[in-house]
Protein backbone atom coordinates (compact mmCIF):
# COMPACT_ATOMS: atom_id res chain seq x y z
CA UNK A 1 0.00 0.00 0.00
CA UNK A 2 2.92 2.35 0.78
CA UNK A 3 4.47 1.77 -2.66
CA UNK A 4 1.02 2.25 -4.21
CA UNK A 5 0.81 5.68 -2.59
CA UNK A 6 4.29 6.59 -3.82
CA UNK A 7 3.32 5.73 -7.39
CA UNK A 8 0.14 7.78 -7.17
CA UNK A 9 2.13 10.60 -5.62
CA UNK A 10 4.59 10.62 -8.56
CA UNK A 11 2.13 11.47 -11.31
CA UNK A 12 -0.18 13.36 -8.96
CA UNK A 13 2.69 15.67 -8.01
CA UNK A 14 3.62 16.14 -11.68
CA UNK A 15 0.09 17.25 -12.55
CA UNK A 16 0.05 19.53 -9.48
CA UNK A 17 3.23 21.30 -10.63
CA UNK A 18 1.75 21.61 -14.14
CA UNK A 19 -1.34 23.25 -12.62
CA UNK A 20 0.79 25.59 -10.52
CA UNK A 21 2.72 26.55 -13.66
CA UNK A 22 -0.51 27.34 -15.50
CA UNK A 23 -1.66 29.53 -12.60
CA UNK A 24 1.68 31.30 -12.12
CA UNK A 25 0.41 34.41 -13.89
CA UNK A 26 2.85 37.30 -13.90
CA UNK A 27 5.39 35.43 -11.76
CA UNK A 28 6.70 33.51 -14.78
CA UNK A 29 6.88 34.50 -18.43
CA UNK A 30 4.28 32.98 -20.74
CA UNK A 31 6.92 30.94 -22.59
CA UNK A 32 8.34 29.40 -19.40
CA UNK A 33 4.88 28.85 -17.96
CA UNK A 34 3.75 26.85 -20.98
CA UNK A 35 7.03 24.93 -21.13
CA UNK A 36 6.82 23.95 -17.45
CA UNK A 37 3.17 22.95 -17.61
CA UNK A 38 3.71 20.89 -20.77
CA UNK A 39 6.87 19.24 -19.40
CA UNK A 40 5.42 18.24 -16.02
CA UNK A 41 2.15 17.10 -17.57
CA UNK A 42 4.14 14.93 -20.00
CA UNK A 43 6.15 13.48 -17.10
CA UNK A 44 2.91 12.73 -15.24
CA UNK A 45 1.37 10.99 -18.26
CA UNK A 46 4.54 8.92 -18.76
CA UNK A 47 4.61 7.80 -15.10
CA UNK A 48 0.90 7.01 -15.12
CA UNK A 49 1.21 5.08 -18.39
CA UNK A 50 3.95 2.87 -16.92
CA UNK A 51 1.93 2.34 -13.75
CA UNK A 52 -1.28 1.36 -15.56
CA UNK A 53 0.63 -0.79 -18.04
CA UNK A 54 2.26 -2.68 -15.18
CA UNK A 55 -1.13 -3.28 -13.54
CA UNK A 56 -2.58 -4.50 -16.85
CA UNK A 57 0.29 -6.97 -17.31
CA UNK A 58 -0.14 -8.32 -13.78
CA UNK A 59 -3.91 -8.70 -14.15
CA UNK A 60 -3.64 -9.89 -17.80
CA UNK A 61 -6.68 -7.75 -18.60
CA UNK A 62 -7.53 -4.11 -19.33
CA UNK A 63 -7.48 -2.27 -15.95
CA UNK A 64 -11.15 -1.28 -15.95
CA UNK A 65 -12.69 -3.86 -13.59
CA UNK A 66 -12.59 -1.79 -10.38
CA UNK A 67 -13.50 1.77 -9.43
CA UNK A 68 -9.85 2.35 -8.53
CA UNK A 69 -8.60 1.30 -11.96
CA UNK A 70 -11.44 3.02 -13.83
CA UNK A 71 -10.77 6.37 -12.14
CA UNK A 72 -7.05 6.15 -12.90
CA UNK A 73 -7.65 5.16 -16.53
CA UNK A 74 -10.15 7.99 -16.92
CA UNK A 75 -7.74 10.52 -15.39
CA UNK A 76 -4.98 9.19 -17.69
CA UNK A 77 -7.11 9.60 -20.84
CA UNK A 78 -8.11 13.09 -19.71
CA UNK A 79 -4.44 13.95 -19.15
CA UNK A 80 -3.56 12.72 -22.66
CA UNK A 81 -6.43 14.82 -24.03
CA UNK A 82 -5.15 17.84 -22.12
CA UNK A 83 -1.64 17.28 -23.50
CA UNK A 84 -2.99 17.12 -27.05
CA UNK A 85 -4.95 20.36 -26.62
CA UNK A 86 -1.95 22.00 -24.97
CA UNK A 87 0.31 20.97 -27.86
CA UNK A 88 -1.98 22.05 -30.70
CA UNK A 89 -3.37 25.17 -28.99
CA UNK A 90 -0.47 26.41 -26.82
CA UNK A 91 -1.96 29.86 -26.31
CA UNK A 92 -5.30 28.59 -25.01
CA UNK A 93 -5.55 28.23 -21.23
CA UNK A 94 -6.82 24.67 -20.80
CA UNK A 95 -4.90 23.48 -17.74
CA UNK A 96 -6.70 25.75 -15.28
CA UNK A 97 -9.94 23.97 -16.19
CA UNK A 98 -8.73 20.41 -16.94
CA UNK A 99 -5.97 19.70 -14.40
CA UNK A 100 -8.11 20.22 -11.24
CA UNK A 101 -10.52 17.54 -12.47
CA UNK A 102 -7.66 15.16 -13.34
CA UNK A 103 -6.18 15.62 -9.87
CA UNK A 104 -9.63 15.15 -8.33
CA UNK A 105 -10.05 11.76 -10.04
CA UNK A 106 -6.61 10.63 -8.82
CA UNK A 107 -7.49 11.76 -5.29
CA UNK A 108 -10.76 9.80 -5.43
CA UNK A 109 -8.88 6.70 -6.61
CA UNK A 110 -6.46 7.06 -3.69
CA UNK A 111 -9.42 7.54 -1.32
CA UNK A 112 -11.16 4.38 -2.55
CA UNK A 113 -7.92 2.40 -2.50
CA UNK A 114 -6.87 -0.65 -4.47
CA UNK A 115 -9.12 -3.54 -3.42
CA UNK A 116 -7.44 -6.21 -5.54
CA UNK A 117 -7.70 -7.42 -9.09
CA UNK A 118 -10.69 -9.16 -10.64
CA UNK A 119 -10.85 -12.34 -12.67
CA UNK A 120 -13.49 -12.10 -15.39
CA UNK A 121 -14.91 -15.29 -16.85
CA UNK A 122 -17.11 -16.21 -19.77
CA UNK A 123 -18.70 -13.41 -21.77
CA UNK A 124 -17.73 -10.90 -19.10
CA UNK A 125 -14.04 -11.43 -19.86
CA UNK A 126 -14.54 -10.01 -23.37
CA UNK A 127 -17.52 -7.70 -23.04
CA UNK A 128 -16.86 -6.43 -19.52
CA UNK A 129 -13.73 -4.43 -20.48
CA UNK A 130 -15.44 -3.28 -23.71
CA UNK A 131 -18.36 -2.02 -21.63
CA UNK A 132 -15.96 -0.14 -19.35
CA UNK A 133 -13.84 1.19 -22.21
CA UNK A 134 -16.82 2.59 -24.12
CA UNK A 135 -18.09 4.35 -21.01
CA UNK A 136 -14.59 5.71 -20.28
CA UNK A 137 -14.12 7.11 -23.82
CA UNK A 138 -17.64 8.51 -23.72
CA UNK A 139 -16.83 10.15 -20.39
CA UNK A 140 -13.75 11.76 -21.97
CA UNK A 141 -15.90 13.22 -24.76
CA UNK A 142 -18.29 14.57 -22.12
CA UNK A 143 -15.27 15.97 -20.27
CA UNK A 144 -14.23 17.89 -23.41
CA UNK A 145 -17.76 19.29 -23.66
CA UNK A 146 -17.71 20.12 -19.94
CA UNK A 147 -14.41 22.03 -20.14
CA UNK A 148 -15.64 23.88 -23.25
CA UNK A 149 -18.87 24.72 -21.41
CA UNK A 150 -17.04 26.12 -18.37
CA UNK A 151 -14.70 28.12 -20.62
CA UNK A 152 -17.74 29.40 -22.53
CA UNK A 153 -19.35 30.72 -19.34
CA UNK A 154 -16.08 32.35 -18.22
CA UNK A 155 -15.49 33.96 -21.62
CA UNK A 156 -19.10 35.12 -21.80
CA UNK A 157 -18.81 36.77 -18.38
CA UNK A 158 -15.53 38.47 -19.34
CA UNK A 159 -17.02 39.87 -22.53
CA UNK A 160 -20.17 41.11 -20.79
CA UNK A 161 -18.09 42.73 -18.05
CA UNK A 162 -15.82 44.19 -20.76
CA UNK A 163 -12.68 42.79 -19.15
CA UNK A 164 -9.52 43.31 -21.16
CA UNK A 165 -7.76 40.17 -22.45
CA UNK A 166 -4.97 39.04 -20.14
CA UNK A 167 -2.08 36.65 -20.46
CA UNK A 168 -3.20 34.39 -17.59
CA UNK A 169 -6.54 33.34 -19.09
CA UNK A 170 -6.47 33.23 -22.89
CA UNK A 171 -9.71 31.70 -24.18
CA UNK A 172 -11.09 30.96 -27.68
CA UNK A 173 -14.13 32.69 -29.14
CA UNK A 174 -17.63 31.88 -27.90
CA UNK A 175 -18.52 30.37 -31.29
CA UNK A 176 -15.59 27.93 -31.19
CA UNK A 177 -16.28 26.94 -27.57
CA UNK A 178 -19.94 26.30 -28.35
CA UNK A 179 -18.98 24.15 -31.33
CA UNK A 180 -16.50 22.10 -29.25
CA UNK A 181 -19.13 21.67 -26.56
CA UNK A 182 -21.70 20.28 -28.99
CA UNK A 183 -19.15 18.08 -30.78
CA UNK A 184 -18.12 16.53 -27.46
CA UNK A 185 -21.72 15.64 -26.60
CA UNK A 186 -22.40 14.38 -30.14
CA UNK A 187 -19.42 12.00 -29.90
CA UNK A 188 -20.18 10.92 -26.33
CA UNK A 189 -23.82 9.97 -26.84
CA UNK A 190 -23.38 6.89 -29.10
CA UNK A 191 -20.44 5.65 -27.01
CA UNK A 192 -22.43 5.92 -23.79
CA UNK A 193 -25.45 4.33 -25.46
CA UNK A 194 -23.56 1.25 -26.66
CA UNK A 195 -21.70 0.98 -23.34
CA UNK A 196 -24.95 1.07 -21.35
CA UNK A 197 -26.63 -1.48 -23.64
CA UNK A 198 -23.70 -3.91 -23.25
CA UNK A 199 -23.83 -3.46 -19.47
CA UNK A 200 -27.57 -4.15 -19.38
CA UNK A 201 -27.19 -7.27 -21.54
CA UNK A 202 -24.42 -8.59 -19.28
CA UNK A 203 -26.56 -7.89 -16.22
CA UNK A 204 -29.54 -9.70 -17.76
CA UNK A 205 -27.34 -12.67 -18.66
CA UNK A 206 -25.97 -12.90 -15.11
CA UNK A 207 -29.33 -12.19 -13.46
CA UNK A 208 -30.48 -15.75 -14.16
CA UNK A 209 -27.61 -17.02 -12.03
CA UNK A 210 -27.87 -14.44 -9.23
CA UNK A 211 -31.13 -12.78 -8.09
CA UNK A 212 -29.14 -10.05 -6.28
CA UNK A 213 -28.57 -8.35 -9.62
CA UNK A 214 -31.36 -5.79 -10.06
CA UNK A 215 -31.95 -3.59 -13.07
CA UNK A 216 -33.41 -0.90 -10.77
CA UNK A 217 -29.98 -0.43 -9.21
CA UNK A 218 -28.91 3.12 -8.21
CA UNK A 219 -25.96 3.03 -10.61
CA UNK A 220 -28.17 1.89 -13.48
CA UNK A 221 -30.84 4.49 -12.66
CA UNK A 222 -28.42 7.42 -12.46
CA UNK A 223 -26.60 6.20 -15.57
CA UNK A 224 -29.91 6.22 -17.44
CA UNK A 225 -30.69 9.73 -16.12
CA UNK A 226 -27.30 10.96 -17.40
CA UNK A 227 -28.03 9.33 -20.77
CA UNK A 228 -31.41 11.11 -20.90
CA UNK A 229 -29.71 14.44 -20.13
CA UNK A 230 -27.35 14.05 -23.09
CA UNK A 231 -30.20 12.85 -25.33
CA UNK A 232 -32.07 16.03 -24.42
CA UNK A 233 -29.01 18.13 -25.27
CA UNK A 234 -28.73 16.51 -28.70
CA UNK A 235 -32.42 17.11 -29.36
CA UNK A 236 -32.45 20.83 -28.49
CA UNK A 237 -28.97 21.80 -29.71
CA UNK A 238 -30.32 23.26 -32.96
CA UNK A 239 -33.02 25.38 -31.29
CA UNK A 240 -31.99 29.05 -30.94
CA UNK A 241 -33.46 29.39 -27.44
CA UNK A 242 -31.16 26.64 -26.13
CA UNK A 243 -27.95 27.79 -27.79
CA UNK A 244 -24.96 29.19 -25.93
CA UNK A 245 -25.30 29.61 -22.18
CA UNK A 246 -28.14 27.11 -21.68
CA UNK A 247 -26.34 24.34 -23.56
CA UNK A 248 -23.17 25.01 -21.55
CA UNK A 249 -25.11 24.83 -18.26
CA UNK A 250 -26.90 21.62 -19.29
CA UNK A 251 -23.55 20.07 -20.29
CA UNK A 252 -22.04 20.93 -16.91
CA UNK A 253 -25.04 19.45 -15.08
CA UNK A 254 -24.91 16.32 -17.26
CA UNK A 255 -21.21 15.89 -16.55
CA UNK A 256 -21.78 16.25 -12.79
CA UNK A 257 -24.56 13.65 -12.97
CA UNK A 258 -22.30 11.27 -14.89
CA UNK A 259 -19.46 11.79 -12.39
CA UNK A 260 -21.83 11.08 -9.51
CA UNK A 261 -22.94 7.90 -11.28
CA UNK A 262 -19.34 6.74 -11.64
CA UNK A 263 -18.11 7.62 -8.15
CA UNK A 264 -20.81 8.96 -5.85
CA UNK A 265 -23.13 5.96 -6.10
CA UNK A 266 -20.34 3.60 -4.98
CA UNK A 267 -19.64 5.78 -1.96
CA UNK A 268 -23.16 6.74 -0.86
CA UNK A 269 -25.67 4.14 -2.02
CA UNK A 270 -26.15 0.37 -1.78
CA UNK A 271 -25.47 -1.11 -5.20
CA UNK A 272 -24.58 -4.52 -6.55
CA UNK A 273 -22.07 -2.65 -8.70
CA UNK A 274 -20.15 -2.13 -5.47
CA UNK A 275 -19.49 -5.85 -5.40
CA UNK A 276 -18.48 -5.62 -9.04
CA UNK A 277 -16.05 -2.78 -8.46
CA UNK A 278 -14.82 -4.11 -5.19
CA UNK A 279 -15.60 -1.06 -3.06
CA UNK A 280 -17.78 -3.13 -0.79
CA UNK A 281 -15.80 -6.36 -0.64
CA UNK A 282 -14.58 -7.76 2.63
CA UNK A 283 -12.11 -10.50 3.34
CA UNK A 284 -13.38 -12.70 6.17
CA UNK A 285 -11.30 -15.34 7.88
CA UNK A 286 -9.27 -16.00 4.77
CA UNK A 287 -6.13 -18.02 4.94
CA UNK A 288 -3.43 -16.87 2.62
CA UNK A 289 -3.06 -19.16 -0.33
CA UNK A 290 -6.44 -20.89 0.12
CA UNK A 291 -8.52 -18.48 -1.91
CA UNK A 292 -11.31 -18.74 0.67
CA UNK A 293 -13.14 -15.42 0.70
CA UNK A 294 -16.60 -14.24 1.76
CA UNK A 295 -17.92 -11.30 -0.23
CA UNK A 296 -20.09 -8.85 1.68
CA UNK A 297 -21.20 -11.58 4.03
CA UNK A 298 -21.04 -12.21 7.79
CA UNK A 299 -18.25 -14.20 9.30
CA UNK A 300 -18.82 -17.90 8.92
CA UNK A 301 -20.69 -17.54 5.63
CA UNK A 302 -19.92 -20.24 3.06
CA UNK A 303 -17.04 -19.54 0.74
CA UNK A 304 -17.01 -20.00 -3.05
CA UNK A 305 -17.24 -23.67 -3.84
CA UNK A 306 -18.89 -24.64 -0.56
CA UNK A 307 -22.29 -26.39 -0.61
CA UNK A 308 -25.13 -23.93 -0.91
CA UNK A 309 -22.94 -21.02 -1.98
CA UNK A 310 -24.89 -18.91 -4.53
CA UNK A 311 -23.64 -18.06 -7.99
CA UNK A 312 -21.20 -15.12 -7.90
CA UNK A 313 -22.21 -11.59 -8.79
CA UNK A 314 -20.89 -10.50 -12.18
CA UNK A 315 -18.04 -10.28 -12.76
CA UNK A 316 -16.68 -13.23 -10.77
CA UNK A 317 -13.92 -11.86 -8.58
CA UNK A 318 -10.97 -13.15 -6.66
CA UNK A 319 -8.52 -11.25 -4.52
CA UNK A 320 -4.85 -11.33 -5.36
CA UNK A 321 -3.38 -13.11 -2.34
CA UNK A 322 -0.15 -14.29 -3.86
Amino acid sequence: MFLEGIKLFCFGASYSVALASEAAGGLVSAKWRRTLSLGFALAGVAAQTIYLGHRALLAKICPLTTSYDSLLVLSWVLAVTYLSLHWYYPRVTVGLFALPLILGLIFLAAFLGDTGRRVLEGWARIWGPIHGLLLAVGAVAVFVGFVAGVMYLVQRYRLKAKHLPNELVDLPSLELLERINLQGITLAFPLLTVGLVIGLLLALEQRHADPNIRLLDPKVIFGFLAWLAFAFLLKVRSKPEYRGRKVALFTIMGFCLMLFTMVGVDLLMPSWHRAVTGSGEKEVGAKKGTGTFCRNGPEGAPHPGAPGYPSPIWPPATEDVS
